[in-house]
């Protein structure tokens, strides 16, 4: 009789087991379809399973206990409704390619004003986006590439790619379906004119680099050789932002009904991306040793095992690159650039680790460790340089005279800032966190422009993380208004041409915060579609040239970058324009180059340009005045 309850009982176990394996592999299945990487689907639960289900729980914000065999059939439960919900097909969207899945379901859960207001790009608009004709060449970089100025489109590509990420960013926070379909059709209209693809590409039919030819570099010391190379590395980098920005926020906008669009789009993206280098060694710079442009690619395509292979090979060589002290290899050794290197790198790191995350991956442990260290280098740095000295002085491929090349505006810079804003999402309330929070706002700019990536990601995480109650009002100041105060004004018309009316004000004793401002005279430009009247206008501006500037800071800096309708540059001249209305916020980049004296005075005068109008009697005044309502 015993022989037969062992035989039942053992039966009773094998059927319990079995069933408990068919749970298991019905989890690593639906985990597997939902992007993340729990290992082969059978039915035993390792390693990978493990983390996959850990960090699905994670992402989602599910309550599931930690998947076991006697709760798989409820993981197998949940996991199946989830996977038939609205919030699967966000993990299963063509932003996964760059965003992981807890971001892009947290942002969903927030409204849309928090995303709109967050992510307004700063110094760029759509007109940035639809002004740029198709660029398909670039040609004439010289090696060191200080010669950007006289490269023919070269200005224009980076203005254009800079609104085209700023506005992509845009159009995914603020889910905006009309700015959405506007920018594909502009993307598709380059694809459509083969943009970018006359450029030299200097890599072979099958990816490896080519070192000869016309595709050198550096064969001068002073750098001023023609350079090739230079111009394919130029324009495959922009090229790959551009191509971040179209999976990020684009892809799966109006599929049906721009369907022709997306498929130009599309062929181009496959026809550019013959022109990226394979990546072999992990190196930091150029986007991880070019394996970004390819990871995305990959994860787009739904090539998930190739992106997880690369993904794996890179975190394995930053281990091997960040020193247990927290300095990174042959970076924070870059003398007087150490700092600037650092950071960039950590940049490097911070995204890395993201498309770890969107690839279904747990970035290890060790390296996260690595990476708190290298941010608690970066943070002792900024506040202190000399805390940087025993690196720096190796001087690896640089000077050192004992300073740092930093720019004071870090946080308001252009290039691999992204990371100041994941940092604080991934690990907040940390020490480390919070201190950078500190240090960076979630309104400064590194959070919604970003060259080195190709969109300023980080506006999405502070939106992802911020209720709105904790957001700054719209027009909150840091500090109050400067007091702009003048004795009386005159105002004449200076030009008045078809379409176009120029003003020449003339503000007597202005001062700002009783401090004299030595301006003699702004002037003021009207632009029309049709009769000079107000209905008809298209843009106000005020002017004024660069070198007439009070900061040496100012007189020194290069606007060039800013929006076409913030600046015009003949030669070595720059004159600066400020917008009225709708186009105000490309001011943010003129605003951002300045010093600080110059941007209290123009910031007051821009803000408090009705005073002026309103301390002269003249007819004129009367008119700017009526423009300037109309304006705003």
């Amino acid at each position: 009789m015993l022989r037969y309850v062992i035989a039942i009982t053992f039966a009773a176990l094998s059927i319990s087991a079995v069933a408990a394996s068919d749970d298991v592999m019905c989890v690593q299945q639906v985990l597997t379809e939902l992007g993340y990487a729990p290992g082969p689907a059978d039915g035993a639960i390792g390693r990978r399973t493990r983390e996959a289900s850990a960090m699905f729980a994670a992402d989602t914000g599910s309550r599931l206990p930690a998947l076991a065999d006697d709760n798989a059939n409820v993981w197998c439960t949940d996991l199946t409704a989830f996977a038939a919900s609205a919030e699967a097909s966000l993990l299963n969207s063509p932003a996964r390619a760059l965003l992981p899945a807890d971001v892009l379901i947290a942002l969903s859960r927030q409204p849309i004003e928090t995303g709109a207001r967050l992510c307004k790009p700063s110094g760029s608009s759509l007109d940035s986006v639809r002004s740029v004709e198709p660029i398909v060449k670039i040609s004439g970089f010289n090696s060191r590439m200080d010669n950007v100025e006289s490269v023919e489109h070269a200005r224009d590509l980076e203005r254009f790619a800079g609104a085209f990420g700023g506005q992509s960013v845009l159009a995914l926070a603020s889910d905006n379906l009309a700015l959405k379909t506007e920018l594909i059709k502009i993307l598709a209209r380059w694809a459509e004119a083969g943009a970018l693809l006359e450029t030299i590409a200097c890599v072979t039919g099958d990816g490896l680099l080519i070192n000869k030819g016309a595709c050198t570099e550096w064969t001068q010391d002073n750098g001023q050789d023609p350079s090739g190379m230079k111009d394919a590395t130029f324009t495959t980098f922009i090229g790959a932002g551009l191509v971040r920005a179209y999976y990020a926020a684009l892809a799966d906008a109006d599929p049906e009904g721009l369907a022709v669009e997306h498929t130009a789009i599309k062929g181009w993206i496959e026809r550019f991306s013959k022109r990226l280098k394979r990546p072999g060694d992990v190196y930091f710079g150029l986007n991880m040793g070019w394996y970004w442009p390819t990871i995305v690619n990959e994860l787009a395509a739904g090539e998930t095992d190739a992106a997880r292979g690369r993904l794996t090979k890179i975190a394995d060589e930053m281990l091997r690159l960040i020193s247990a002290d927290g300095s990174i290899r042959e970076r924070t050794t870059r003398g007087n650039r150490a700092l600037w290197y650092h950071f960039t790198s950590i940049d490097e790191i911070v995204v890395s680790m993201e498309l770890m995350r969107a690839a279904g991956m747990t970035p290890p442990a060790a390296l996260e460790e690595d990476l708190h260290r290298a941010v608690a280098v970066f943070i002792a740095g900024v506040k202190d340089h000399s805390t940087l000295d025993k690196w720096a002085k190796l001087a690896n491929n640089s000077v050192y005279d004992g300073t740092q090349d930093w720019d004071a505006n870090w946080a308001d810079g252009d290039f691999a800032g992204t990371w100041l804003h994941i940092y604080p999402y991934r690990y907040a309330g940390t020490p480390l966190a919070v201190e950078l929070r500190a240090l960076v706002p979630v309104m400064a700019r590194s959070a919604t422009s970003d060259i080195d990536l190709g969109l300023g990601l980080g506006c999405i995480y502070n939106a992802a993380i911020h209720s709105p109650d904790a957001l700054p009002a719209p027009d909150q100041k840091t500090a109050p208004p400067a007091e702009l105060k003048l004795t009386g004004a005159m105002v004449l018309r200076a030009d008045d041409e078809p379409n176009f009316r120029s003003y020449k004000v003339t503000p007597f004793s202005l001062s700002v915060d009783d401090a004299s401002t030595g301006i003699s005279s702004i002037e003021v430009m009207a632009d029309f579609n049709g009769s000079s009247t107000p209905d008809n206008l298209q843009l106000l501006r005020l002017t004024m040239p660069r070198a007439n500037l009070k900061d040496e800071a100012s007189r020194l800096a290069d606007f060039s970058g800013c929006d076409p309708i913030s600046v015009r540059v003949d030669g070595s001249e720059q004159e600066l324009r400020l917008a009225f209305g709708e186009e105000a916020g490309v001011n943010e980049c003129v605003f951002d180059k300045m010093g600080q004296t110059d941007r209290m005075i123009w910031t007051a005068i821009h803000e408090q340009f009705a005073k002026i109008l309103a301390a002269s009697k003249d007819e004129p005044a009367r008119e700017i005045d009526a423009l300037y309502e109309r304006a705003k």
